[in-house]
């Protein structure tokens, strides 16, 4: 127990290191261009530290490989960017926070607005109310509450909803409904009776 386990080196860098790497990350983690070239950089960046590393060179390999992979299809921000929309939504996220969770992802501003755009055109109208159902759903607000502290917690849960992003008249009509029963229907109406929360 008193043996240390002894640190792994950084690789030396190649272009094939590189690709290795990056085949391996978009295998398990299904991420953005900005990301993997970060992640790509840190490789980088660890191994000049041990090894001689011809850093513009590596720089060089590294846009090379994106190049490839968005040629490829095997990067393509647009179509991660609306997977990621799609799945923000189904959590019961707003506009708002979607628009927020896809920048963090470093993607770019044209992507998340087709994305989005692309979201409002397959759910119309009722998005953030769908949105808003979910939401209240998952976080048991209003008449997801238990009955007896529903009274209570209605401010706390009305600040809720506002903080993630959803508009006064949407709150006050997701606290009005009733029973949960009442905010299932609604939610398997608005979305032909495919309650996908």
């Amino acid at each position: 127990m008193t043996e240390k386990k002894q640190q792994k080196l950084p690789k030396k860098i190649t272009p094939t290191y590189l690709d290795n790497y990056a085949a391996w990350y978009l295998e398990r983690y299904n991420g953005s261009t900005q990301k993997l070239r970060q992640k790509l950089c840190q490789k980088v960046d660890l191994a000049k530290s041990v090894h001689e590393t011809d850093v513009p060179q590596a720089m060089g390999w590294i846009e090379e490989l994106l190049d490839r992979y968005q040629r490829n299809g095997w990067l393509n921000d647009a179509a991660f960017a609306r997977r990621q929309a799609e799945i923000l939504y189904r959590k019961g996220n707003s506009a708002f926070v979607i628009r927020q969770k896809l920048k963090e992802k470093f993607l770019s501003d044209q992507d998340i607005g087709t994305a989005l755009s692309w979201l409002q055109g397959e759910l119309a109208e009722n998005q953030n109310y769908a949105a808003a159902l979910r939401y209240a759903k998952r976080r048991r607000l209003g008449p997801c509450a238990l009955p007896h502290r529903r009274d209570e917690l209605a401010e706390k849960h009305y600040n809720s909803l506002r903080r993630s992003g959803f508009s006064h008249d949407l709150a006050m009509k997701i606290l009005s409904f009733e029973t949960e029963e009442d905010l299932r229907q609604a939610l398997w109406d608005l979305e032909d009776g495919t309650d996908l929360a």
